[in-house]
């Protein structure tokens, strides 16, 4: 989907679309018997990075050698030989499912040598599934958890005590322990396996440049992309070793990235080397992530598009500024909203390989084009951003833009499309959101967006 027909979509949104008819209230509460399986995404995303070796270079130094909060960290660390994995808890059918697949993934694509393990051996790293309210009593801000040094909850609970689990106190990774809430919807549990385990593996840092990978807190991306097997093949690589400085590593990932990636010349470019500033980044934090009220958050989403603004800062902070901001806005300033992500979606359209964030912005601007009757303009948004979304494997944004989409064909007087497309929404609901009440809840939130009633242009 270009950014040209997103205005030329919503460019009537003051004007609902006219029908013959009243709208019809769709029935979406399909009977026990009736419910379609659970759908479930199959193989995974490929896609080359698109910079050249010397800006991946510099991408990796600086998601190894810095922790989130901006501690330095001062060796190279990885886990030496062999990989050992084990799941405890209750983890379930499904879970272990994902949990194979990322595995396989991580074996062939990244070139770890992993594999899990049963029984009480200790592993390497221990996936522990807790209930929810364990975790958050420990960490109120975090749905996981990946912690070095340890191999359970009550080991992770004395060493706490004692300030014991350190990063940057690692001279090699030898146990890691990751922690899962128990009971949570599949996609929820299967995007905590590849963001921990890709950090308890390899880079523990997050960067905002990043538009084509997990170690980044824009959460756009859900599953382990080729970028992101690419810096744990850099990690594991033999060139480099644990307790390596980071000038060491820098001298090796030269003729390391043009051996491993002989499609990114290491002479092509710098590429973006901006770590986002401070001010920024706790702004955007306090819009989307904080507990502020929503005001104070609209404030600050207000704050990182001034800052972005004045230092002219990289299109991918500029984008996301204002996409915090149309967030914000969508329940309180339907215009302002739809500003703001015309803004956002100007910038994504025109920055390599964000086609994802662009077809994230489609799906909330097919929430504009609902609530305005323009059941057609919704259609074409979904339509053109669900072969991005179903790539890149997020069945949450896939059910939703399906429901947009089953509202708007019951606006058009399409029931038969409309029933078919509604229950693919609940076959990937029941991935995505994981309790039909959830689901049941999503789909009369969509519907009673729409219009009761659209009359004709004649009338």
């Amino acid at each position: 989907m270009k950014i040209a027909d997103f205005r030329h979509i919503m460019g009537s949104l003051a004007l609902p679309l006219v029908l013959s008819a009243c709208v019809t209230a769709p029935s979406n509460s399909p009977a026990p018997d009736t419910l379609p399986a659970m759908r479930m995404f199959q193989g995974a995303t490929t896609a080359t990075a698109t910079r050249s070796n010397r800006a991946l270079a510099q991408d990796f130094l600086d998601l190894t050698f810095r922790l989130e909060n901006g501690e330095a960290l001062p060796v190279f660390t990885r886990f030496e030989g062999p990989v050992t994995l084990r799941m405890a808890g209750t983890p379930s059918e499904v879970n272990q499912r994902d949990l194979s697949e990322l595995l396989a993934r991580l074996r062939r694509e990244a070139g770890v040598q992993i594999s899990q393990i049963s029984g009480e051996a200790r592993a390497n790293i221990t996936v522990e599934f807790l209930p929810a309210r364990v975790i958050r009593r420990a960490v109120p801000t975090a749905v996981c958890i990946v912690v070095p040094g340890v191999s359970s909850w009550q080991e992770y609970q004395r060493q706490r005590a004692q300030e014991r689990t350190s990063w940057a106190a690692l001279q090699q990774r030898e146990h890691v322990a990751i922690f899962i809430p128990e009971n949570q919807a599949p996609q929820d549990v299967r995007d905590c396996l590849h963001e921990e385990l890709a950090q308890a593996l390899g880079p523990l840092n997050d960067l905002w440049r990043l538009n084509d990978s997990v170690f980044n807190d824009d959460n756009f991306h859900v599953v382990l992309t080729r970028f992101d097997m690419l810096m744990l093949r850099l990690t594991y690589d033999p060139l480099l070793r644990s307790g390596m400085s980071r000038e060491q590593v820098a001298a090796r990932l030269p003729s390391l990235l043009e051996r491993i990636n002989p499609e990114g010349s290491f002479e092509a470019g710098r590429g973006n080397t901006e770590i986002a500033p401070a001010d920024w980044n706790q702004a955007i934090e306090t819009a989307l992530y904080s507990s502020a009220s929503a005001t104070r958050r609209l404030q600050a989403a207000e704050t990182a598009i001034a800052i972005a603004q004045n230092r002219n800062l990289s299109p991918q902070l500029k984008a996301f500024s204002h996409y915090a901001q149309g967030r914000l806005l969508a329940g309180r300033d339907h215009a302002g909203s739809t500003r703001a992500l015309l803004a956002a979606g100007d910038i994504y359209a025109a920055l390599p390989g964000s086609e994802l964030q662009t077809a994230h912005v489609a799906q909330r601007l097919a929430f504009a084009a609902l609530k305005a009757g323009n059941a057609a303009g919704v259609i074409d948004l979904i339509d053109g951003a669900r072969p991005v979304v179903e790539k890149a494997q997020n069945a949450i944004l896939l059910s939703s833009m399906l429901m947009l989409k089953a509202r708007a064909q019951d606006m058009l007087g399409q029931a038969e499309q409309a029933s078919e497309t509604r229950q693919n929404a609940i076959a990937w609901g029941r991935y995505g959101y994981g309790s039909m009440d959830t689901i049941q809840r999503r789909l009369h939130e969509i519907d009673t967006l729409a219009p009761a009633a659209v009359t004709s242009g004649d009338s």
